[in-house]
């Protein structure tokens, strides 16, 4: 008898321990998985939410994966660094969520595609400029705070970012209670293998000419992403080693790391998709 407990036992343990700790059954258990990922410091595995079209979206989307760690090992670095400049920016933020200004990068981007600065047409030239030149504080404030808290939109965004149950295999992804990126919006996609995933904004308007369209534009794109890790992995070294005086000159750099590499990468893939354009295909004369 003792050793059929003990047996028990171990199986329950067993399959505790087996247990997924980022589940997926519904859209509110992936929204949930993604800022435990977050809090745990395991930002490298949000890609593993997002739906993959194909092997080869998946195989970059590992890729990404790899840079959101790297990018959330320099957060932490900096904040190490510079307490109180990120002081700063966290105190900015608090009396900016008190007005109902949006902190950090992402929502001001939401903000953005709604228009909300062009919806004070009302409003006096002089309260227009105003409001233009808040806007555009919010937004510098909130792209420097990405580096210092790259995943606040998840983690500082209880209840403001929500889904809405569409039907049984597709959900609506909300900020406040409106969709993101409307009119097209985001959405969660309920797959075969019965996990809700975040399906990429791929059907705006004009995304089709950017999308890959085979194995060599995916790893063209990938070597883009490859760029900017090794960057932000070089940029953290600088940082840990005391080279920037400022915040502001973390920021700097990293627009000088950046800009030459992938403007090259992203050259190289227009000239790829140009040459694929021209290319007879079997529909056409000369094609096989």
């Amino acid at each position: 008898m003792k050793a059929w407990w003990i047996m028990l036992a171990a199986a329950v343990a067993i399959g505790a321990c087996s247990r997924d700790p980022y589940p997926q059954g519904t859209p509110e258990e992936t929204l949930a998985s993604a800022q435990l990922m977050v809090k745990n410091g395991e930002a490298e595995k949000l890609p593993r939410l997002i739906h993959a079209d194909n092997p080869d979206m998946r195989r970059w989307l590992n890729t990404v994966g790899r840079l959101l760690g790297d990018v959330e090992a320099l957060a932490k670095t900096i904040n190490d660094k510079y307490p109180g400049e990120v002081a700063e920016l966290r105190r900015k933020a608090e009396e900016a969520a008190k007005e109902g200004r949006a902190t950090s990068l992402v929502g001001q981007l939401v903000l953005q595609s709604r228009g909300v600065a062009g919806s004070r047409a009302g409003r006096s030239r002089g309260g227009q400029a105003k409001d233009r030149s808040q806007t555009r504080d919010d937004f510098n404030d909130a792209l420097t705070r990405l580096f210092t808290d790259p995943y606040a939109f998840l983690s500082d965004t209880q209840g403001r970012l929500t889904v809405l149950e569409v039907d049984d295999e597709t959900a609506a992804i909300l900020w406040d209670e409106k969709p993101v990126l409307p009119p097209v919006g985001m959405v969660m996609r309920k797959e075969t293998d019965e996990r809700w995933y975040i399906v990429l904004p791929t059907n705006v308007p004009g995304a089709d000419k950017f999308m890959p369209k085979d194995k060599e534009q995916w790893e063209i794109l990938g070597k883009l992403v490859v760029t900017l890790d090794k960057m932000t992995i070089d940029l953290n070294r600088e940082v840990a080693e005391g080279r920037h005086a400022s915040l502001a000159s973390v920021s700097r750099r990293a627009g000088e790391m950046t800009f030459v590499p992938a403007v090259m990468v992203v050259y190289a893939y227009g000239k790829y998709a140009e040459g694929e354009k021209a290319s007879p295909t079997a529909d056409q004369p000369g094609g096989n």
